[in-house]
């Protein structure tokens, strides 16, 4: 049973994931205009604080250095840093840069950001938070692709900023989800053997 799970799992993870991504981009991008990531959200790349500032005791701002200090949603740091160098706010979508690069998380606090991540935040209300999330969640793979470097990949915030986002009407971009969930029913039918029991 535990196999078959296990199995389900990364169909999903191989095939549904991907191909929701690859349907948001299409249906938000059809017959619009688009713009540049930073034309319309601030870019905060990641800077190393002084390593003798990090500590586990609490002292400071908590810290995100990489992949590592990320939670399936929201950080979940170890470390601390006395003296913060690039800062996050509540709500803003950080980005890993290095080695994992693409996957966002939401910050749900202010985080000193290490040089593995980068902090994105929306520069007016035009833009809906969860719905540039999802635009840079898709662009994922297309990240990863633009990676350089031998023992780990790097994107820069020429990368980042290359994104390119619909300009859509706020109800528009939260509908658009809805949009995509409509168009990948039929690919959990075509799959439906991997992913019940």
């Amino acid at each position: 049973m535990a196999r078959v799970s296990n199995a389900r799992s990364g169909h999903i993870e191989q095939w549904v994931v991907p191909a929701a991504r690859e349907l948001l981009i299409q249906e938000a991008c059809k017959d619009v205009p688009t713009k540049q990531l930073d034309e319309i959200a601030f870019i905060e790349m990641g800077q190393s604080p002084d390593g003798n500032s990090v500590n586990s005791d609490g002292a400071g701002t908590p810290f995100i250095g990489g992949p590592a200090d990320l939670g399936i949603e929201f950080p979940a740091s170890s470390r601390w840093t006395t003296t913060p160098t690039k800062l996050c706010k509540p709500d803003d979508i950080i980005v890993c840069v290095r080695a994992t690069i693409g996957e966002p998380r939401w910050s749900d606090g202010i985080y000193c950001l290490g040089r593995g991540v980068a902090g994105v935040r929306p520069k007016d209300g035009k833009i809906d938070r969860k719905f540039l999330f999802r635009i840079i969640q898709a662009n994922e793979r297309l990240l990863f692709e633009k990676g350089t470097g031998t023992t780990f990949k790097t994107i820069t915030k020429d990368h980042l900023s290359q994104i390119e986002v619909p300009i859509l009407s706020p109800e528009t971009q939260k509908m658009n989800g809805w949009k995509v969930i409509q168009k990948l029913v039929p690919i959990f039918l075509q799959h439906q053997n991997y992913l019940t029991f």
